[in-house]
């Protein structure tokens, strides 16, 4: 079990997902906080007898279909460097692929999210820059909504290579095709198949191939090529929150989010950038023997401090003390830090979760989990809030569906419903959580 640790925009996103979840008719939602790994297809646009557009500039000539290939292939490469996430892709090599199989491909495969790669062009030559196409309101608006959140995040990477932001965008249906519900479909084929499997699909335009300087400066050389790669692949991770935590085979996750270290240790975001991966490398080779915090959860000196058989054991060791909280730790109820948050794929359950508290009320978990908190937490996210589980002191499911109408007028039976209600709400407007 992985413990996903994401921005803070990744709370509310995982709130719009539950209740996306009421509605999505899929047994793999966009991001369930049950999925062990989060799969994204990558679609390379065109291919085959299909070339996209193609334009010619100072003797070269730009073909989409080949670069919209190049671009996929390291987005691909890039977004493999991360934990528990799975990448398929739809056509490996030049060949021709419809919509309607790319779409099913991602399906078949139980994908979260596709993002489909393309160039754009235009008869006005001076029309430049970077765009991406989200999915509408309609049908499933949460789909509209985390859409929008992903497409925001890789236009944030992508302009940063220097290249004009187009900025994000719906298209409705222009011949006035609707879904089954009466609102407007989406126009693009395959963000409107995508939705209606039940998952996120976006178009992102990486720039005009009618433009000489966008070409000049941007798909001129495979260099070039892979920094959009690797830029579409930083911002589909920033968004979902994924992070390099493998190295040599030990997953630091638990003691080390990449995007923390970068941001609370300015010397290393200076030498670094973004590159989350040298920053793990850092992390494991001079960090832990620096005694640098890593992530919101992990305080070495902390740690420390506040167990003296392990300052006995290990003296100013300070690697000692993450590994021993990885392997030991952790299960054996230590905390981390002073204010320990209970964090699973990125949302904080600290507002109502308790392992201690779980267990001991919970005697059939305590005989099976022990004093593992970490399998407590999933336990109670997976399972424990549909059945109605206490998981803290003060927070009751019930009481806070008694004494607000209406949030009970919101969620009726969706229990689950209740305990994310307060947890991006309700406890900051010091409602009723108890009898």
């Amino acid at each position: 079990m992985k413990m996903f640790v994401k921005k803070g925009i990744a709370v509310l996103v995982s709130f719009s997902l539950f209740v996306g979840m009421l509605f999505v008719p899929t047994k793999r939602d966009t991001v369930s906080a049950s999925d062990e790994k989060l799969v994204i297809v990558l679609d390379p646009g065109h291919g085959g007898k299909d070339g996209g557009t193609q334009n010619t500039h100072d003797g070269l000539t730009y073909v989409e279909k080949n670069i919209n290939l190049s671009i996929a292939r390291y987005c691909m490469a890039e977004l493999q460097k991360y934990s528990n996430v799975e990448v398929y892709i739809t056509r490996g090599d030049d060949y021709t692929a419809n919509l309607e199989d790319r779409v099913k491909y991602a399906a078949d495969r139980g994908a979260n999210v596709f993002v489909s790669l393309h160039c754009n062009s235009n008869k006005k030559s001076s029309i430049n820059g970077a765009e991406v196409y989200y999915p509408n309101q309609s049908l499933y608006p949460t789909i509209g909504t985390v859409g929008q959140g992903l497409s925001a995040s890789i236009i944030g990477q992508i302009t940063k290579l220097g290249i004009g932001n187009g900025g994000i965008h719906t298209r409705n249906s222009e011949d006035g095709e609707k879904y089954y519900t009466g609102e407007p479909s989406d126009y693009y084929s395959v963000i409107r198949g995508a939705k209606k499997h039940g998952f996120v699909g976006i178009i992102v335009e990486h720039g005009y191939l009618s433009n000489a300087s966008d070409c000049a400066h941007y798909f001129q050389t495979e260099a070039q090529l892979r920094n959009f790669g690797v830029a579409d692949a930083i911002g589909i991770a920033q968004y979902y929150g994924l992070a390099k935590t493998v190295y040599n085979g030990v997953d630091y996750s638990m003691v080390y989010d990449p995007y923390y270290y970068l941001s609370e240790n300015p010397d290393l975001a200076a030498a670094f950038g973004a590159d989350t991966e040298r920053g793990l490398w850092h992390f494991v080779n001079f960090g832990m023997k620096e005694g640098r915090v890593a992530c919101e959860n992990f305080d070495p000196n902390y740690y420390k401090k506040n167990n003296p058989d392990l300052e006995s054991a290990y003296g100013d060791d300070m690697g000692a003390y993450y590994n021993h909280f990885m392997n030991y730790g952790y299960t054996e109820g230590r905390k981390g830090c002073e204010d320990y948050k209970y964090i699973y794929r990125g949302v904080d359950y600290s507002a109502v979760f308790d392992p201690f508290y779980y267990l001991q009320r919970n005697p059939d978990l305590a005989a099976y989990y022990g004093s593992n908190r970490m399998a407590s937490l999933e336990h109670f996210v997976i399972f424990g809030m549909k059945e109605g589980r206490q998981g803290c002191a003060g927070f009751n499911v019930f009481a806070y569906r008694d004494n607000n109408a209406d949030v009970c007028a919101a969620y009726g039976d969706a229990i689950e419903g209740y305990y994310l209600h307060f947890i991006n709400y309700g406890q900051y407007e010091s409602r009723i959580a108890s009898y």
